[in-house]
């Protein structure tokens, strides 16, 4: 288990993780373009089992809305009570997992200027950690409330 604060090493330990885990699950209250980790999950979108993005207080970019647009793995929350404000990621390929989770948007303010502190843990399939089980089935539990989005939702701004 380790705290990571600075935000090169939140950034380091996002790249590092996206590039070494098959199987992606996210849920974010908000996501931006324009820096390397939205980048990287762009390109590996296809790693992407599980992923939900809220766009309360307009905070989310328009282009990520596009990105995702019609996804089979990436959903929205649009209108929710209250605030959609996890910052939960889980990584994992056939022999471990990691579990990545705190305060980091998948924005470039979080990256770059904001103070952000995230919690590392990683284990292998082998253990008898219940983490990652727990973790999917809340991220597919936000996955199944929220919604596809399709390119006339993302014309008019959702």
């Amino acid at each position: 288990m380790e705290l990571i604060y600075k935000n090169d090493q939140i950034k380091a330990t996002f790249r590092r993780l996206i590039n070494d885990y098959s199987d992606i699950c996210f849920a974010v209250a908000w996501a931006s373009k324009g820096n390397v980790i939205y980048d990287l999950l762009r390109n590996k979108h296809s790693s992407v089992v599980f992923g939900v993005i809220g766009t309360h207080f307009y905070q989310t970019h328009p282009d990520v809305l596009d990105t995702f647009c019609a996804s089979d793995s990436v959903r929205f929350v649009l209108q929710p009570e209250g605030v959609f404000h996890p910052k939960l990621y889980l990584f994992r390929s056939e022999s471990r997992w990691a579990v990545f989770m705190g305060s980091a948007n998948l924005t470039t303010a979080a990256f770059s200027i904001n103070s952000e502190a995230m919690l590392l843990i990683e284990g292998t399939t082998q253990g008898s950690e219940n983490l990652p089980g727990e973790v999917e089935t809340l991220i597919r539990q936000y996955w199944n409330a929220a919604e596809i989005i399709n390119k006339r939702e993302v014309s008019l701004g959702c």
